[in-house]
């Protein structure tokens, strides 16, 4: 059966909201900009959104400020490159050459959303006094994170968990220079281990 209902455009509009974001979840960026349309086309409220949506204030801002920027942020959470959480941090910092650096970390060589919260903060802290517009996104904005995700040390190979990984800031140059050395270190140890082994096995 079809019900056949006579809406306004508005009222169609939050319908079809109601069925994309409720029942048929869209991508962050399709959210985004389905929110920015019903607040330019509709004059609506983000609290309008937020009560016909049933998703929160933050929720629907975060979204619209993420499609708002239509920038490599905006297109690397629609390729999934990175997720909104991780562009929910990144877009604390307005220095667009700072967040692009970021992004590219981000993307080649992975970062929780923890992780990265302490590279925008330190961002952030390198900057002049009073040069900071926006405000800290609360720690609640990281329950999305699993504090237990591993990464491989660089140096020894062994995995650590994200949290207790230390985190340096090195120019390219210098970080070659690093992981050439350690790799040189790993050759001379391994090249090693067998003398030793046969000595052992002779004696």
């Amino acid at each position: 059966p079809c019900i056949v209902m006579s809406l306004s455009p508005k009222d169609s509009e939050i319908l079809k909201l109601h069925e994309n974001v409720k029942r048929i979840p869209l991508g962050h960026v399709d959210q985004g900009h389905t929110f920015l349309n019903m607040q330019e086309t509709f004059k609506m409220t983000e609290k309008d959104i937020s009560e016909c949506s049933g998703k929160s204030i933050p929720y629907i801002s975060q979204h619209i400020s993420l499609v708002r920027l239509a920038n490599e942020l905006t297109e690397a959470v629609k390729e999934g490159s990175i997720s909104f959480y991780q562009a929910r941090e990144l877009m604390r910092l307005d220095d667009l050459s700072e967040r692009n650096r970021l992004l590219k970390y981000c993307q080649n060589d992975g970062a929780t959303v923890q992780v990265l919260h302490d590279w925008v903060q330190e961002s952030l802290r390198s900057l002049p006094s009073g040069a900071i517009s926006r405000p800290e996104i609360p720690d609640s904005s990281l329950e999305h994170n699993d504090p237990h995700i591993s990464r491989f040390c660089e140096a020894c190979g062994k995995s650590v968990e994200i949290n207790k990984i230390r985190q340096v800031f090195y120019c390219p140059v210098c970080h070659h220079s690093i992981k050439e050395a350690l790799s040189e270190e790993k050759e001379r140890l391994s090249s090693n281990t067998p003398e030793k082994d046969s000595q052992d096995t002779s004696s």
